[in-house]
């Protein structure tokens, strides 16, 4: 896939910048950027900008264009319009802009209750006996980690990416010193004689004696 595909933010504009990625193609935790010919250098985040009908930003976290994008245990008290109870599910700080204002329109609040690499509680179903995938199902409250968000490396067009444009880079050094060589002579093979198949070889204009 292209780079084209990326759709959602893989990291900072330093961050990307610094793998050599053009900013103008993939989006990044960022305000959206153009220069005075009107072209796009940043892509930016579509949530950057959003903002809820109050006028407030609708992302709204402290990551917010410094260390985004990032994964979240999120706390939703739902209200009467969805039957009332708490869920608290792991989403990312895009879910998050996009549903907030959504969730407190429907009589809901939202709230971050940790951050990735943070332990959080939740009600879920489980299976009775986690050694046994055929064990029945039952609720109860369980301990878990916010797992990190799918960023630069860890996302899969990005990572592909960046091993092709390293193998692409490695190639065209390799040719440069191969061209270096022939160019300043040396164990190159492209730094033999022009003359290296002619009767004579190199030995003179005189050919034959």
């Amino acid at each position: 896939m292209a780079l084209t595909d990326i759709k959602r933010p893989v990291g900072t504009v330093e961050e990307l910048q610094k793998d050599g990625v053009d900013t103008a193609i993939v989006p990044t935790c960022s305000l959206p950027v153009v220069n005075a010919q009107g072209e796009t250098v940043v892509v930016g985040c579509q949530w950057a900008k959003a903002r809820d009908e109050n006028g407030m930003p609708k992302c709204n976290l402290s990551v917010k264009f410094k260390s985004g994008p990032r994964m979240f245990a999120v706390a939703e008290f739902k209200g009467e319009k969805n039957g009332g109870g708490t869920v608290v599910n792991e989403r990312d700080c895009q879910w998050i802009a996009q549903h907030k204002e959504t969730v407190e329109n429907q009589g809901g609040v939202l709230r971050v209750v940790a951050g990735e690499g943070q332990e959080y509680e939740t009600y879920t179903s489980v299976r009775e006996d986690d050694k046994n995938p055929l064990s029945t199902r039952v609720y109860k409250t369980v301990k878990k980690v916010v797992q990190p968000y799918h960023r630069l490396e860890k996302n899969q067009d990005y990572a592909e990416y960046l091993q092709r444009n390293k193998a692409r880079r490695v190639w065209n050094e390799q040719r440069s010193i191969e061209r270096e060589t022939a160019v300043l002579g040396g164990t190159n093979e492209q730094s033999q004689p022009l003359d290296a198949g002619l009767d004579g070889g190199s030995k003179g204009s005189g050919g034959k004696k």
